[in-house]
């Protein structure tokens, strides 16, 4: 198993200050990072994927805001802004496009905006490109009602597992883990803050409510080992730093 970083944090930084960006994952002992299409200017794009290799580094995943709930009001502009992403990774060793965006209507439009991920999934796949969806809580609300239609109406769709959002939405991590085997070899990496806020849902890996080395076992078994567990920062006063100690932590667990 592969442990990625998550590079939300860094946003503009990405495409200002590149070759600092990336010494910083060299540095930090981290093989690949997950980044956003958002903060990759057009005209630098090639020269990111570039640099990422001149340091030996992988992009685990090409990320894109895509919001459920616009698979029912216009399916073929999202499949078509998922070919346009697909086509930049055409010569690249990185073939994993993950989208993320709200969505949790109706069982029927649900089951309609399945149906339309799993045509465009289907159209990646031609391009030996995977489509995967990083969750929020949403898909985990109501028993995992969103996340049970998507599995069972959409095959060809892959699950970037959030798993601090999956137990935000009220489910157990270890049987979403279980559900969605042979459906991911993809997830994010959060820990649960013991006392959560509204502002403020994940701690520190290894300071959180999760018993880290029982999960890493349990991923590690579902992803495999050519899988990516992507460790992601985003709120509150977490700077890249953490980003170190996280891998520190994990280090002591898997090796």
């Amino acid at each position: 198993m592969k442990i990625g970083m998550h590079a939300v944090l860094f946003k503009d930084a990405i495409t200002s200050d590149t070759e600092n960006f990336m010494k910083f994952i060299e540095a930090s002992g981290y093989p690949g990072f997950e980044c956003g299409l958002r903060f990759m200017t057009p005209e630098k794009r090639d020269m990111i994927f570039e640099t990422a290799k001149a340091h030996n580094l992988e992009v685990s995943g090409l990320h894109i805001g895509l919001p459920l709930k616009r698979w029912i009001s216009e399916p073929e502009k999202c499949t078509e802004e998922l070919l346009e992403a697909a086509a930049l990774l055409e010569t690249k060793k990185c073939r994993n496009i993950i989208m993320s965006g709200a969505g949790n209507g109706s069982d029927e439009d649900t089951v309609k905006m399945a149906q339309h991920i799993q045509n465009a999934a289907e159209i990646l796949r031609e391009k030996d490109v995977f489509l995967y969806t990083h969750n929020h809580s949403h898909e985990f609300e109501e028993n995992g009602r969103v996340f049970k239609l998507l599995l069972e109406h959409a095959p060809s769709l892959g699950f970037a597992l959030d798993l601090g959002w999956v137990a935000v939405g009220g489910c157990d991590v270890f049987e979403i883990l279980d559900m969605a085997k042979g459906r991911t070899n993809y997830v994010h990496l959060r820990d649960l803050a013991k006392e959560p806020t509204e502002k403020v849902k994940f701690s520190r890996i290894g300071e959180g409510v999760f018993d880290i080395p029982k999960l890493l076992i349990k991923i590690q078994e579902v992803v495999g080992d050519d899988g990516w567990m992507v460790i992601e920062y985003e709120d509150d006063e977490k700077t890249p730093v953490d980003y170190i100690a996280a891998k520190k932590y994990l280090d002591t667990y898997l090796k």
